[in-house]
């Protein structure tokens, strides 16, 4: 998923210092200077972090706000980091590319703050999360999606939302051969996030590939990233994580 960190107030940074405090806090990053002047980007970076083997980004002009591509877990440390850098009275912001969360950065606001805000809850030990997000949207119905999924799995429990403000649109309970994949789909985003064993997981997300006209769909774990293909079972979605 695509975050940004963005100062609403004055404050902006230097690249030159941005790339000193960068390479001080994380040594491995790969930083490369934008070559075009007419970008909106000073610089990009690729970073990898422990849930995310590739955290692709930039620092955008004026050198106010950070953007890039990582899991919700990582995203919360960058953004405290480059709170960090600035003023304590000055204004920042931390969101996503579709605002379905959104949580004004202060010198005291904590990871836990940031999960709270995005209605995230961390996988139980041993397992994954997993975020699955069809680029192009559903392609369908909420309502459908959810009644899709009683039809593949009769002994699922799916529960819709009954509030419209809700960010989630359904949670979900799957008995599987292996766990219970528990999940839920956002309702302003078009997003599955769920949990359960690896084998279980892939098996559903090689299902919602199978339903889903929708060209790009993206899957996503600590294990990596994986656009799924039209026809790839589970099997290839454990191969191509590199899981036996």
């Amino acid at each position: 998923m695509s975050f940004f960190v963005i100062s609403t107030g004055s404050w902006s940074i230097p690249p030159q210092e941005f790339v000193h405090h960068f390479r001080s806090r994380w040594p491995g990053v790969v930083i490369r200077e934008t070559q075009e002047p007419d970008s909106s980007e000073f610089l990009k970076f690729d970073l990898a972090m422990p849930h995310s083997s590739d955290v692709d980004g930039a620092l955008q002009r004026p050198g106010k706000s950070i953007y890039f591509d990582s899991d919700l877990r990582d995203a919360a440390q960058l953004a405290l980091w480059f709170r960090s850098l600035a003023p304590p009275s000055e204004p920042m912001v931390f969101c996503d590319e579709s605002m379905s969360g959104y949580l004004d950065l202060a010198p005291n606001t904590t990871e836990a703050d940031i999960f709270r805000a995005f209605d995230y809850e961390p996988a139980p030990p041993g397992w994954m999360s997993y975020d699955l997000i069809p680029r192009g949207g559903w392609g369908m119905p909420l309502q459908v999606l959810a009644q899709q999924m009683r039809l593949r799995w009769p002994a699922a429990r799916v529960e819709e939302s009954a509030e419209p403000e809700s960010r989630r649109a359904f949670d979900f309970q799957v008995p599987m051969t292996h766990s219970e994949v528990r999940g839920n789909v956002r309702r302003k985003v078009s997003a599955m996030i769920f949990t359960g064993d690896i084998r279980d997981c892939a098996e559903l997300a090689s299902w919602c590939r199978s339903i889903l006209s929708t060209e790009e769909i993206l899957l996503s774990c600590d294990q990596g990233h994986l656009t799924l293909k039209a026809g790839m079972n589970a099997e290839d979605i454990l191969k191509a994580l590199g899981t036996p």
